[in-house]
């Protein structure tokens, strides 16, 4: 029986707690596994905070070509298609 979207889960990579310096080991490292594993989509999880984590990870995810779409506050949804 095959699932239908709304059934997948979504890899998650959840940053709270990291540093800026992190960010784009952290994220590169997840989403090669995440395309090797054939997800269209992830989800990654940045905090609120001060915002620095956030914005590191969506200039590094822009600079790699990478669309993404605001989830809620703190969270985003990558597409890796």
């Amino acid at each position: 029986m095959r699932r239908d979207r709304s059934e997948e889960r979504i890899p998650e990579l959840d940053l709270h707690g990291r540093r800026v310096d992190e960010v784009a080991d952290q994220v590169d490292r997840f989403l090669r596994t995440c395309q090797a594993k054939k997800a269209v989509r992830a989800r990654i999880i940045t905090g609120r905070g001060t915002g620095a984590v956030e914005r590191a990870t969506l200039d590094w995810l822009r600079l790699g070509g990478f669309p993404t779409k605001r989830e809620n506050p703190g969270s985003w949804i990558v597409f890796l298609d």
